[in-house]
């Protein structure tokens, strides 16, 4: 069979415009932040209480009594299936990653009083958006060639989005706290992608990028304890401005105000649920004073602990689900399941959250006149891991 050059280069422009993670200024992939609050779903606005709390929601750091520092790490590994390519002459297409990993937060926290309102202020480096990952294509098919022709992509992408973060919390009332950060954003975003055709690369396809992400941002925090067992937290992110530059173009983002509603209920002393509500108005966000073109999407949270006695010690154990309202994208999970466990010490305690997520869609198009269906279905898992260190505690 002779190989198709039409076709080859047709293929290639499927994979980066609709189903390689591609550029994208406006849906980056969600990243929590902290073990605990992966543990439960990421439903965590309303029971932020640790050095996390600068993440979630600032208010939240009067909760604890001592100085805190905490250091986060996350790993992950993905794979993936597209199918509906076999007009194309593909017989399969399977997409894999290797593990990756990120420092996800450090924070430290200090507690203080001011004119007698208890107050608590931190620092942190949080990571925001994460680009990390190694991510290789195998596709076959005759289209390569002959029947057992095949095509490898493998891209190698690094760097994300962090944000510097200063914060403060105030317990004005022992029914209200309310809090503010500012986020002093940065990173980068760099990519390389190698194509190589039954062993060896025919033709001199590598492609790269790089992006730098530049802009500042504030937060407020809620948190409202209407009821000894129940309450109700807000986290709002203010309109801000995000410089992206690459190599040859620099875009300016507009992104409009951002809000997570939280509620959490002690149901006993060692059970609690929690659930979060978090619109993305992503269709809101102007790119050089132009419409995004992007799809607003929600997403549900929920989350519970429950703190199962062990001897002199209580060990909290924690499960969560989180949806995404359909965005028929790469970038938001359909459905991730959550479980977490903690190991408490006297000043020190170690936490392991683990998500499974799910993603399947379609996209219907066409290019050149070649119309296709391809569906989409992906399976990730990821492990975080923390370490928090009470200080100065007697």
């Amino acid at each position: 069979m002779i190989f198709n050059k039409f076709k080859y280069f047709l293929i290639l422009t499927i994979i980066i415009v609709k189903f390689a993670f591609p550029q994208n200024f406006t849906n980056f992939f969600f990243n929590g932040n902290g073990a605990r609050s992966v543990g439960m779903g990421n439903a965590y606005t309303a029971i932020a209480e640790d050095a996390t709390a600068i993440s979630w929601n600032s208010a939240g750091l009067t909760s604890k009594k001592y100085a805190q520092a905490a250091v986060v790490g996350r790993f992950g590994k993905s794979s993936t299936d597209i199918s509906g390519f076999h007009e194309f002459g593909i017989d399969s297409w399977d997409i894999s990653t290797d593990i990756y990993s990120q420092i996800n937060y450090v924070g430290l926290t200090y507690p203080l009083n001011f004119r007698k309102v208890k107050t608590t202020v931190g620092i942190a480096y949080r990571r925001i958006h994460d680009f990390s990952r190694n991510e290789v294509n195998t596709l076959k098919g005759s289209i390569f060639g002959d029947p057992t022709g095949e095509l490898i992509t493998n891209n190698t992408s690094g760097g994300g989005v962090g944000a510097f973060a200063l914060s403060g919390g105030f317990k004005l009332h022992k029914m209200l706290s309310l809090g503010t950060t500012l986020n002093l954003y940065t990173g980068s975003e760099n990519s390389y992608t190698t194509y190589t055709l039954n062993g060896e690369t025919k033709f001199d396809k590598s492609t790269s990028y790089k992006n730098d992400y530049n802009g500042f941002g504030i937060d407020f925090g809620v948190l409202l304890k209407p009821l000894d067992n129940l309450t109700i937290g807000a986290n709002i992110n203010l309109p801000h401005s995000l410089e992206a530059k690459g190599d040859s173009i620099t875009k300016n983002l507009d992104i409009p105000i951002f809000y997570t509603i939280g509620i959490a209920f002690t149901a006993t002393k060692n059970l609690i649920f929690a659930f979060d509500y978090r619109p993305q108005p992503l269709a809101k966000i102007k790119i050089d004073n132009e419409d995004s073109n992007a799809d607003d999407i929600y997403s549900l949270h929920f989350g519970l602990e429950y703190k199962m006695a062990g001897g002199k010690k209580r060990y909290p154990l924690r499960f969560g689900y989180y949806m995404n309202s359909e965005s028929n994208d790469a970038l938001n999970a359909d459905e991730v399941y959550t479980a977490g466990l903690s190991f408490p010490f006297q000043n020190f305690s170690l936490d392991f959250g683990f998500e499974y997520a799910v993603t399947n869609y379609t996209v219907e198009d066409e290019i050149n006149g070649n119309a296709y269906k391809g569906n989409y279905s992906s399976n990730d898992y990821r492990l975080t891991l923390g370490f928090a260190f009470d200080l100065l505690r007697r």
